[in-house]
This record gives C-alpha cells, structure tokens and sequence, in this order.
C-alpha cells in the first residue's frame, strides 16, 4: 500500500492512504476500529461511509488524503480527509463533503492519547496543501485537541439538535408525555393524510424489496421542496446521489442504513432516511408529499418514527446541524459544532481569510434573507450556468 509516514512519536505513527487501492488495504483494519468504538457522532467516519461516498460521488480532480493513527501497531484513529483544488489553492475538507454531516476523528472510545495527539498534530501541520478545513466538529471530539486554536473560525460554528429518547422507557410513556400540540397533529392525521387508507409506518432496511426505489422516491420529494423553498442543494441534487445511500450497509436491523415511510394506505407520503449507530439514529433527510405540506406529513412521520425508535431501545433522535424551527421544537438536547480553518502557506491563508471565513458565511447568510420568489429566479439562473 501506497502509505507513507508522515510522523512518528514515541511508539506513535501516522501514515496516509491516498488511493482507492490505499483505502482497500486498510479496511479490514478500519472496519475493526469502526466496530470496536463507542464514541458518538462518528458514523460519517466509518469505513463503509467513505469509501462508498469514493466510489459512486468522488468527483475528478478529488483524491482521497486519509490520516492513520497507529500505537504500537495497532490503528487507533482514522482522520477521513479528502483533497481538493479552488482556485488553485489545495484544500484537505472532510472525505464526504457535503455529504459528510459531522468532521470527527475515528477513535475506539472518543479519546486520544497524548502521543497519538501530538503525532497527528505533527501530520497535520506538514500536510503538503495549502489549507485544512473543518465544518461541524462536536464538541467532546478528540478532533478539537489536535486542531490549534488559533485556528477556530467562529462564523463556520454551528449547533445540532437532539432529542433524547432515553427519558421513555417504551412508546407508551412517549405517548403519555405527549403536548396539546402533537395530539392536535395526530388528529388532523387520522382526519386529512388516510385518504387512500389508514396511516402505518414502513420500515425498511437494505436488504428489503423497496428499499433503493423508497430512497430514490423520498429524494425526489426531497427535490420537489427544495425547488419550490428555493433552497440550496447542499449535495442532495449530485449525480447518483440515491444510489450511494442505497449501496450503504444494513446487515442489522439496529445498525446502519434505514428508511422510515408513512403510508396512508398502499401509498407513501412522507419518507426519512437515516443512519443506525449504535444507539443513535441520524435523520439524514426526509421528504414529503407537496401537496399535504398543509397537514404536516413530514412531522407525523417524525413522531411515528420517534415510537419505533424508542421500543427498539433507540437513545438518540439526531435532527443534525442547521438548526430550524421543526428541530428547535422537538429538540430537548443540543451539541455544539466548531470550524476550524487551518491554513498551511500564504495561498491558504488568503482564501481561508477571504473566501472561507468571510465571503462564503456572508453569501450564504444573504441567500437565505432573499424572498422566496427571488431565490427562484436566481436558482433558474444558475442551473443553465451550472451545465
């Protein structure tokens, strides 16, 4: 394997995969990490993640730049990075980017040793590009004890909400714990979505028929929202975009890949899909029938889902980052999430301090403070651009 040192410490040393041949060899390897860990907010870390998002969304002019960690032989961290050029500058961002919904370091236990941080640290800072950049870390990474200070860039920070489920021992409490407000929901359900039959919730999981047409119908739902909110893409428009989510594992039941859809009879009308991790479901993204937006499809399946989970002895409900009103009212929990622009040359500098900390948080911040019907005609503007 094409993996060359970058540092040693003590009995420390990080080396790098930079092919797909690289990222191979080692998964057998990091498969095992991947498994043996109980740290949190790692699933975008793992090995079937990265190089199933390599193989089928990797664009040209992309190459993957992973960082091992190995104590005394044995690999500890996996640091999934992936190199990228704009406008000449050489930029290490997260394998998965945009995708990737949390930057984190893979570790068996959510920690790092002295020896291994100051190693990866070393890594880091020879690392032959121009700029590293980090979107979204949490907080309690062993990520933010490698990354220098200085290096913090507030206006990347953001917030991920959370909704604990550990607090309802099964359905029912949830149930008992409901507000005026969800009762309200569950009635206007029954009443307006069971047109074609009464409502149930379908679960799916890879190995299930339906399971790669129900994620190809819950994106372009998905679509039809973004069209008509005039929302950035964020990725979910990229070419084969359905097909990665559909080639994610999910031998298991509680673990990986899996679609939830509310049926109103034979007929689905609202579709999450989600990730599995140990204890954590990540709610990747969901769509919803336009034309009952009126009747709140995507929340009613929302709390359906929250009943599985919860009788499957699932402890997190993970809404992610960008907050939003729907996360806000049903989140009882948040993590914090850091930015991190780490520049490496004077090239580095100037496009992390002109482009990254200030243009791009400005440009996107005046995007969503644009009507509605003008975000429309600018998206239709862009698309012939696009091509």
């Amino acid at each position: 394997m094409r993996e060359g040192s970058q540092s040693e410490t003590s009995d420390c040393a990080v080396s790098l995969a930079r092919s797909i041949a690289d990222l191979n060899a080692v998964a057998p390897e990091w498969r095992d990490l991947d498994q043996r860990s109980n740290a949190p907010f790692v699933y975008f870390q793992s090995m079937d993640w990265c190089l199933q998002w390599w193989l089928r969304q990797s664009l040209p002019g992309q190459e993957p730049f992973v960082f091992l960690v190995r104590e005394g032989g044995k690999l500890v961290a996996v640091l999934p990075m992936m190199l990228t050029r704009s406008a000449g500058v050489r930029v290490l961002r997260p394998l998965g980017d945009p995708h990737t919904q949390y930057s984190n370091l893979l570790t068996e236990a959510g920690r790092l040793s002295e020896q291994a941080t100051a190693a990866l640290q070393q890594a880091l800072a020879s690392a032959d590009v121009d700029l590293l950049l980090f979107h979204y870390v949490p907080e309690g990474s062993p990520l933010l004890g490698v990354l220098p200070d200085a290096s913090t860039a507030p206006e990347l920070g953001n917030v991920s909400l959370q909704y604990d489920l550990s607090a309802h021992p099964c359905a029912a409490s949830y149930d008992k714990a409901a507000d005026k407000k969800l009762r309200q929901l569950r009635r206007r359900a029954d009443t307006y979505l069971s047109k074609h039959g009464p409502l149930s919730l379908r679960v799916l999981k890879p190995s299930d028929e339906g399971y790669c047409a129900a994620i190809r119908d819950c994106i372009a739902m998905k679509m039809v929202w973004i069209s008509e909110t005039a929302r950035n893409l964020d990725g979910l428009g990229q070419k084969h975009h359905a097909d990665f989510l559909s080639a994610l594992a999910g031998a298991q039941m509680l673990e990986g890949g899996i679609v939830f859809a509310l049926m109103s009879g034979d007929v689905a009308v609202a579709y999450q899909i989600g990730f599995l991790q140990r204890g954590q479901y990540y709610l990747y993204t969901a769509g919803f029938d336009w034309s009952l937006r009126a009747f709140s499809p995507g929340m009613v399946l929302i709390d359906m889902t929250m009943r599985w989970l919860i009788d499957h002895g699932i402890e997190t409900f993970d809404m992610m980052g960008n907050p939003s009103g729907y996360k806000e009212r049903l989140a009882n929990r948040q993590t914090h999430l850091a930015g991190y622009v780490m520049p490496l040359t004077m090239m580095g500098a100037a496009y992390g301090t002109v482009w990254a900390r200030k243009l791009r948080p400005a440009m996107r911040d005046f995007y969503h403070r644009v009507p509605v019907p003008v975000r429309r005609t600018l998206n239709r503007l862009r698309k012939p651009l696009a091509r």
